[in-house]
């Protein structure tokens, strides 16, 4: 006679066995001949359409089939494309603009008036290239100033490179403006030399601006600045719009002005303790003040130029 049970258990061993088939069935090797019964392949080429490099296909009804750009495909390039449903005539040449190809997203193509048997299609792609990469982002210290170097690749779409610094490593703020190579596939190089950097600690990255304003940037690079800064040296007012002085200077300095590009625009040899910098004529903006003495980095700060 039977023992006494419960549901739970019974459930129990049910799925057990279940489990155990299903472990078998995925064992079972898939076996089978590919060339078919008489060696060639008709049957594939028409079930699965040959494919371009850098595309994917997959049909999916009787009278479509979606084309999908897995990688980047050059401007203006034609791929033709052999769709395995029913077709009246070839579908006509398509263009697709640059905002319609995008990576990984399927474009649908539809017969319009499904008939006979004409299996081309040429669909001629203006894609959207890969956004810049950064190849490597490096800084050091030489002397006072920080040098940034950094290479990027693919630089198609690229507008301009945003150089950012921080002194604390969360609030960044831009020092510079780094046009592109603009055009550039290959691997291309870069640097930018920070006249101002803090005393310590500095913390830079780079940020890519693309033509359409979308953006990519690099990680955090730290860079330590071994100079000390005179805390007694001052610029005032700040902002200017016709002079700003660099106050607390002692014995002769050197006085040098550059714009956010790292481009000197202005040198003067300082005397007194107090040094006018006459800014009147320069364009709205930021610009950084550099105080040599004997060879020597002694302040570095910055100005707002204010209309």
């Amino acid at each position: 006679p039977a023992s006494p049970t419960r549901l739970g258990k019974e459930i129990e061993v049910f799925v057990e066995r279940l489990e155990e088939q299903l472990r078998l069935l995925f064992n079972v090797p898939f076996a089978a001949k590919f060339g078919g019964a008489t060696g060639n392949y008709n049957a594939h080429h028409v079930a699965y359409p040959s494919i371009p490099t850098g595309w994917a296909y997959l049909k999916t009804g009787p009278n479509d089939a979606q084309l999908t750009p897995t990688q980047g495909v050059g401007l203006m390039e034609e791929v033709v494309f052999n769709v395995p449903f029913k077709t009246t005539q070839s579908i006509p040449a398509t263009l697709f603009t640059a905002a319609q190809i995008i990576m990984n997203t399927p474009i649908t193509i539809t017969d319009p008036t499904p008939g006979n048997n004409n299996f081309t299609s040429t669909i001629a792609v203006q894609s959207t290239p890969l956004p810049v990469q950064f190849h490597s982002f490096d800084g050091k210290a030489k002397g006072c100033d920080v040098q940034l170097d950094w290479v990027s690749t693919n630089e198609s779409r690229n507008s301009y490179f945003n150089v950012e610094h921080s002194a604390d490593g969360v609030a960044f703020e831009s020092i510079a403006k780094v046009n592109t190579d603009l055009g550039a596939s290959d691997k291309t190089a870069y640097s930018y030399t920070d006249k101002s950097p803090v005393s310590g600690a500095n913390y830079y990255r780079v940020s890519q601006v693309d033509l359409d304003g979308k953006q990519y940037t690099t990680n955090v690079l730290t860079v330590k600045n071994g100079c000390a800064v005179v805390s007694q040296v001052s610029l005032f007012p700040n902002p200017a719009s016709e002079t700003v002085h660099v106050k607390g200077l002692s014995g002769t300095n050197t006085v040098r002005v550059f714009n956010v590009l790292g481009q000197q625009i202005f040198e003067g040899i300082a005397t007194t303790n107090v040094f006018p910098v006459p800014v009147k004529t320069l364009a709205s903006g930021a610009y950084q003040v550099q105080v040599v003495q004997a060879g020597k980095t002694v302040f570095s700060g910055k100005f707002v130029k204010a209309d």
